[in-house]
C-alpha cells in the first residue's frame, strides 16, 4: 500500500502549507519510492536558480535518490551538494516506511562562502552574481534547533 492511498493529499497539503506559514521552512512529502505526494512550498530563490539547469536539478534530485536508497527509520539530517541543510522525517505505519516529510533549503549556520557559490555557479552553469545575491537572502536557523 502507498502513502497516497492512506492519506488525503489535499488535507496533507493544507497541513503542510500551514506549517510553512508558521515556520517559514520549505517542505514536502515523498512516498517511499521518492515520488512527491505534496507540492513543495517556500522554495528560496537560491534553490530556484540552482534547479534552473539540468546539472543543478540533478544535484537536488540526488538527495531524494539517496534518501530512497537509505530507507532509514531514524530522522536524518545533512547538507545537500548546494550547501543547504535538509531534514528527513520518516512516516512509519505498522513498522513500514511509507514516506518522508522533507524539510529542506535551510541555510547553514554560517553564510555560504563566495568561493563555494562561485564554484557551484560555474559547475551548474548559472550566473554567479545572481546566485550570490540569492544566497545573501538565505536566513540561517540555529543548528541546535535542527540537530537535536
Amino acid at each position: 500500500m502507498r502513502l497516497i492511498d492512506l492519506l488525503n493529499a489535499r488535507l496533507l497539503q493544507d497541513i503542510q502549507d500551514d506549517f510553512h506559514a508558521l515556520t517559514g521552512l520549505t517542505l514536502h512529502v515523498h512516498d517511499s519510492d521518492g515520488d512527491r505526494v505534496t507540492e513543495e512550498n517556500g522554495l528560496p530563490d537560491f534553490c530556484k536558480i540552482v534547479r534552473s539547469t539540468p546539472k543543478g536539478m540533478k544535484i537536488c534530485k540526488s538527495v531524494a535518490a539517496e534518501r530512497t536508497i537509505r530507507n532509514k527509520v531514524e530522522i536524518q539530517s545533512g547538507i545537500c551538494a548546494a550547501g543547504l541543510k535538509h531534514i528527513e522525517v520518516p512516516i512509519i505505519m505498522d513498522d513500514e516506511i511509507m514516506g518522508y516529510i522533507v524539510m529542506g533549503s535551510i541555510s547553514p549556520d554560517r553564510p555560504l562562502s563566495q568561493d563555494f557559490i562561485d564554484n557551484l555557479a560555474e559547475e551548474i552553469g548559472v550566473d554567479a552574481p545572481a546566485l550570490n545575491k540569492a544566497a545573501s537572502r538565505l536566513v540561517p536557523l540555529p543548528g541546535n534547533k535542527l540537530d537535536s
